[in-house]
């Protein structure tokens, strides 16, 4: 599938159909929704936000793309990115328990991964989520190959929506 145009335009269109259902079962529970994205930058709160209405359960997103933005605007300590890697499970909980915290939400989603060329020494499309709630932590490691770069954030994206949907029915 990689650089399959017509396959990421249906999935893209596809994070429409996933977000409108979140966002209902949210409506529903009366929960209140954030994020914090690095891989992803922004698709998921760009996605959510295209749906009317939103601003009943979603209270925003953080991008933070580089280590000082996850140290300047979430507050996770560089000595944790530095002992787990800014690729790991503890950095996507991280993320997802401070985005929380900061935007009052009831569940919150962090995401961090390699999309597109990743380097000699990392797993291109290795992708970590969590999502946050205040009873409990969800978190999900994903391997989607040798994706390109915006292939590997709308694989991300759709992951982590799906998570945080299942977050929703869990708590």
């Amino acid at each position: 599938m990689t650089g399959d145009l017509a396959a990421l335009e249906r999935e893209l269109l596809d994070l429409g159909a996933r977000s409108r259902a979140l966002l209902e079962a949210a409506a529903t529970r009366n929960l209140a929704l954030a994020a914090a994205e690095s891989c992803t930058g922004g698709l998921i709160a760009a996605t959510l936000t295209g749906i009317e209405g939103v601003s009943s359960c979603f209270r925003g997103g953080f991008v933070t793309y580089c280590n000082e933005a996850k140290t300047a605007m979430l507050g996770i300590p560089a000595a944790d990115i530095e002992r787990f890697g800014v690729v790991s499970p503890q950095i996507a909980v991280a993320m997802a328990r401070q985005a929380r915290i900061l935007a009052g939400a009831d569940l919150a989603v962090g995401v961090t991964g390699f999309t597109g060329d990743a380097g000699e020494d990392n797993e291109n499309g290795l992708v970590h989520i969590a999502v946050a709630h205040g009873d409990g932590d969800l978190a999900r490691e994903l391997h989607f190959g040798d994706v390109e770069r915006n292939e590997g954030r709308a694989h991300g994206a759709a992951a982590a929506l799906d998570l945080l949907r299942e977050a929703v029915a869990r708590f």
